[in-house]
């Protein structure tokens, strides 16, 4: 999962405040995400904005983990420091992730009970 000084000062995870809008596993070249029980719908996202991520129950002391769960992350890193991808960035060099944030817009504008509303990630 990268360097280990990458992770050597984590206490706590993404907050996302939508785990069913950002966090899928990858399977046969898609990611799948899951809505509800029933709903698990596969998409075909763009790796370069999925990035992998561990829960709890995959964190075993002296074990390299591993994961099938991947994390949308629509961010670049500049000079060391992130910034969200802007909508122009994602349409044009992510095309299939800008369609998905399109068709779930308003699922990921009502996070945090609608204080997400005009924020475009």
């Amino acid at each position: 999962m990268g360097d280990a000084s990458n992770s050597q000062q984590v206490f706590q995870g993404f907050k996302t405040s939508g785990d069913a809008l950002y966090i899928a596993k990858k399977m046969h070249g898609r990611y799948a995400f899951q809505f509800g029980a029933d709903d698990i719908r596969e998409r075909r996202i763009e790796d370069g904005v999925m990035v992998p991520v561990l829960s709890g129950a995959e964190t075993k002391r002296y074990e390299t983990p591993a994961t099938k769960n991947y994390i949308l992350v629509p961010y670049q890193i500049d000079e060391n420091h992130p910034r969200h991808l802007s909508e122009s960035e994602l349409e044009h060099d992510y095309p299939e992730c800008w369609t998905y944030l399109q068709e779930r817009k308003e699922e990921f504008e009502a996070r945090e009970r609608g204080r997400m509303r005009g924020n475009p990630h």
